[in-house]
């Protein structure tokens, strides 16, 4: 099993050596295709009964050919006490049920995608005839490395280093089997104030038999009921998700008295409505206390 950061792009350097030579391989893992090589299009893959095939779209924007190869992991959003989240990925020895990894391939997996140009990716599902109905998950993860040889540099003669750049993207894979439903519960809500930001954490549990993706929304407000400050973040729950949302309060002209919470299945623009599961929508005023 290893993690990926679910927002910043997390850095891993290995280093080894041999025969008085030093070489660097530097691992770049993103949940997004801002710094890859390779771009991937659509972000996200939906699979079910009625669609059991699509595809993507790998994109070379550089000018140098780039190796590429895909594989299926098995993961999702989770999150510790204090609202970090991050994505366990395991790819071996995989128990969990929801999983869709042994049953959904991707063709091709290994493929050379020339300088300025796309390669079709395609996802394939044959699930167990006995699946039960409900929503099933899994991580695309994308590696894609450059073809040609890493510049190479020596400092006096006496050590030579070698810089590779291998980048990894994961995107959600996810298969419908039925009508699965989504639904959320606000469980507890845990507010911290201090004499720089105002943080909740919002202890949510999804409850359907699918996936909750939505917004949610946070408006801060004064003693008086306006309105200091506003977030709204994009959320996925699938199973269970400490979600922080932090007010800074250094630039708010009044203290913030009370915060409300509404999260709802509408309002994202980055998944095709036909693929949108809606649930319930939960709203909440949270009133601090000094």
């Amino acid at each position: 099993m290893f993690s990926l950061g679910f927002y910043d792009a997390s850095k891993v350097v290995r280093w080894w050596t041999g025969r008085g030579v030093v070489f660097s391989l530097l691992l770049l893992i993103s949940l997004t295709s801002v710094d890859a090589s390779i771009i991937v299009a659509p972000t996200s893959a939906i699979l079910g009964d009625r669609e059991r095939t699509t595809t993507l779209e790998l994109h070379n924007p550089t000018t140098d050919p780039v190796e590429v190869s895909v594989a299926l992991a098995f993961g999702f959003p989770v999150s510790d006490s204090l609202g970090e989240i991050t994505v366990p990925v395991e790819d071996s020895n995989i128990t969990d049920p929801q999983s869709v990894v042994g049953w959904i391939r991707a063709f091709p997996r290994q493929v050379i995608v020339p300088p300025l140009s796309k390669q079709a990716l395609r996802l394939m599902a044959r699930p167990p005839a006995d699946l039960p109905e409900g929503e099933y998950w899994g991580r695309l993860i994308v590696t894609s490395r450059p073809v040609s040889e890493p510049s190479v540099s020596t400092d006096e003669g006496a050590i030579t280093t070698e810089l590779r750049m291998v980048t990894m993207t994961s995107m959600t894979v996810k298969y419908r089997r039925g009508d699965p439903s989504a639904g959320l519960a606000l469980r507890n809500v845990k507010t911290i104030r201090d004499t720089s930001e105002v943080r909740l954490l919002l202890d949510l549990v999804a409850t359907g038999s699918a996936s909750y993706v939505g917004v949610l929304t946070a408006i801060a407000r004064d003693a008086d009921g306006r309105q200091l400050d506003r977030q709204e973040i994009n959320l996925a729950v699938y199973r269970q998700l400490t979600r922080r949302v932090i007010f800074p309060t250094s630039q708010l002209t009044a203290a913030i008295a009370s915060v409300d919470i509404s999260i709802s299945t509408d309002g994202r623009t980055d998944i095709d409505p036909r693929l949108m599961i809606h649930g319930n929508r939960l709203e909440r005023r949270i009133a601090l206390t000094e």
